[in-house]
């Protein structure tokens, strides 16, 4: 998946810390590498972010030491402009994060051991350099302790991106920064005993509160609708999305086994997409075992029985591959009730029964991950929460590394949440239906981590879901 620049979100975030006096001027800049423990970037990366401020004048760097500030501008100097994003950008993230951040912190936290609710509570116990830093510290904490390192990739590009708007909110109040800090320390400790406790529902229910009592620092006062250049992840996966949709056909029979594809150049056209954006599609079928192409002929789909034999399970780049799949899984199994709860409602009845009725097909077919897939592909449907779309669509871009799992033994059993799925959407019930979509996300995470290990990929038994509760 390709990143933003974390040298330029780190620029930004140091930027704005000195515009608001974080830093004495003449008195050593934080080190390269406690910035880059506390990011989980390479020390290069802060070592370019540090070189653009002293391009730009604000600090000096000298071998062997630690930069120092040599420019503090006024307080009353306009920020610059790379500091500025749009009311409403952050208005339909924050709204957007809402329905994503307290889940992934409560998962989070509910796998933590004792040993991490010590560290946690040290992090506490220790002051930073600014007022800040050990709530940083805290939560990405939190998010580590669920292994992936895609969503701690999200967790640190939301939290660069959106610091300097979230500073200038906290910096109209400039006297009272150490009493929402003291505050939120508090809220954390309750958070540890809570935890502590082993009650999943208490946990969640904190969560929450602690979340909603801070929105009056995270969400804009404007009324403005989102803005049309809202918080993107990274750029689009183009190939990852056509890919998915030519493996549906495929998979519903539209091009059976042993039938060839149009060519490169039709599906481009059909697609709206570039030439050679279609033969990175078809690549990527053939790296899935989906498809061959031969010279002179075109791209033939294989049979199950071809693909099982095709795929090198034991390659580094097609594991790392799968792996990616998994890791996305589990986000969307952390995430997808609350998200899901939240998008429902604003659906439109036609594009409910829409989805009814490609999950009757998805049923009959007994496709592994399909009835899933259906349900997912719905909320992207939704005009509302647009920055929680844009990185559940980059989620599902990834899914398709997963379909080379169900070449392998056993065969899925048919899905016994898609009745419980269909009569929800049909009665227009977001909670049953977040519920039960939460379910069989659940276990078709552990179903593929089972699939993927015997394969050899010993990796994708580091993550985990905790056992939680289901309503």
């Amino acid at each position: 998946m390709e990143k933003k620049n974390f040298q330029i979100l780190i620029y930004r975030y140091m930027m704005a810390r000195i515009h608001y006096g974080f830093y004495p001027e003449k008195e050593p800049f934080p080190s390269i590498h406690s910035l880059g423990r506390m990011f989980h970037v390479s020390t290069m990366t802060i070592r370019c972010a540090y070189k653009m401020l002293e391009e730009d004048g604000y600090i000096l760097m000298v071998k062997n030491k630690r930069p120092v500030l040599t420019y503090t501008p006024a307080a009353d100097k306009k920020l610059p402009s790379c500091l500025y994003t749009p009311e409403q950008t952050f208005q339909d993230l924050y709204q957007s994060l809402a329905l994503f951040l307290p889940s992934i912190f409560c998962y989070g936290l509910f796998l933590c051991e004792d040993e991490d609710l010590e560290s946690l509570n040290r992090i506490l116990d220790s002051p930073g350099n600014a007022w800040d830093e050990p709530v940083i510290r805290f939560l990405s904490g939190i998010v580590s302790r669920l292994r992936n390192p895609l969503l701690a990739d999200l967790y640190y590009d939301i939290l660069l991106y959106s610091y300097p708007f979230f500073l200038s909110r906290m910096y109209q109040d400039n006297a009272e920064w150490q009493a929402p800090h003291k505050l939120i320390c508090q809220y954390f400790r309750e958070l540890l005993i809570v935890r502590k406790e082993g009650n999943f529902i208490k946990l969640q229910e904190l969560i929450d509160k602690i979340y909603q009592n801070y929105q009056f620092a995270f969400v804009p006062r404007s009324e403005s609708l989102p803005a049309e250049n809202f918080y993107r992840w990274s750029k689009p996966q183009i190939s990852g999305a056509i890919a998915g949709k030519l493996i549906y056909r495929i998979f519903y029979g539209i091009y059976p086994a042993g039938a060839f594809l149009p060519s490169a150049s039709a599906l481009a056209e059909e697609f709206s997409a570039a030439l050679i954006t279609m033969r990175r599609t078809i690549k990527l079928l053939n790296d899935l075992g989906m498809t061959e192409s031969i010279n002179g002929r075109g791209t033939r789909v294989l049979s199950e029985k071809e693909s099982l034999e095709k795929v090198s399970w034991l390659d580094s780049q097609v594991q790392k591959k799968i792996l990616s799949f998994l890791r996305c899984l589990q986000i969307l199994a952390i995430t997808c009730r609350k998200v899901a709860e939240g998008i429902i409602p604003h659906l439109k009845k036609p594009e409910l029964l829409d989805a009814v009725s490609k999950l009757r097909i998805a049923k009959d077919m007994n496709r592994t991950g399909l009835v899933e897939m259906v349900c997912l592909d719905l909320l992207l449907c939704s005009e509302k929460y647009l920055s929680i779309l844009d990185i559940y669509e980059h989620l599902l871009s990834q899914l398709i590394w997963g379909y080379p799992l169900s070449y392998l033994p056993p065969a899925p059993s048919p899905s016994i949440y898609a009745d419980g799925l269909m009569e929800s959407l049909e009665a227009g019930d977001s909670r049953r239906f977040s519920e039960e979509l939460e379910k069989s996300l659940h276990a078709l995470f552990y179903f593929s981590r089972k699939k993927m290990v015997s394969a050899g990929i010993k990796e994708a038994g580091v993550l985990d879901l905790p056992a939680v509760p289901f309503s």
